[in-house]
């Protein structure tokens, strides 16, 4: 799974080449930026863990035929592809936007981590119940499972920006659902890594 995360971004640094002057300070404060990641974030936290690898067996045919399409949905935590599409076409297009506003193409994962995704403005999107801790152990996991968080979220903005530029809806749709499986495979690996080092310090 980490090596189709890998592959997502890369695909997007791929399509969309690089930019610069990012109006990164705006950025996250934008609240249509705001709002793409809360969605993001819901349907990331609506997946069971167990259904991630029913979502892969989808998209590793690299094609998807109309019952499919149902499948990955409700593995998605969505109703139906109805439901699914209109959720794309929503993030789509405010994706277009935010390039548009900001430039994004071929945005640096890791400068959007740090500068964006780890900020008090968004972090808490990503994090809505932080534990806190008094001794220094714990306080380093916490530390990690942050780091952790922020830079798979990061990859993840990255690797949709990607999936956006390509043309054809089918392709689009299973580049986003493969970006979404590894994000939650790989956000679970963070709390699950977070839980073995707290373990660690008892």
């Amino acid at each position: 799974m980490k090596n189709l995360f890998k592959f997502a971004c890369i695909l997007s640094l791929l399509i969309t080449g690089f930019a610069f002057g990012q109006d990164l300070n705006a950025l996250k404060k934008d609240q249509t930026f705001i709002d793409y990641l809360k969605k993001e974030i819901e349907v990331i936290n609506k997946v069971n863990p167990e259904d991630i690898i029913k979502i892969r067996s989808v998209i590793d045919d690299k094609v998807i035929s109309e019952n499919e399409k149902e499948d990955l949905s409700k593995y998605l935590g969505f109703e139906n592809f109805e439901g699914y599409s209109v959720f794309l076409m929503e993030q789509h297009v405010a994706l277009r936007k935010l390039q548009a506003d900001y430039s994004l193409e071929g945005i640096d994962p890791n400068v959007l981590a740090t500068e964006v995704i780890a900020s008090p403005e968004i972090y808490p999107i990503i994090d809505t119940s932080p534990q806190t801790f008094g001794d220094e152990c714990s306080k380093s996991c916490v530390k990690t499972n942050r780091n952790c968080l922020v830079k798979t979220t990061a990859l993840a903005v990255v690797s949709h920006i990607g999936c956006a530029a390509i043309d054809s809806f089918g392709v689009g749709l299973l580049c986003h659902a493969a970006v979404q499986a590894a994000a939650i495979a790989e956000l679970s690996e963070c709390d699950n890594q977070q839980g073995v080092c707290l373990r660690g310090c008892k």
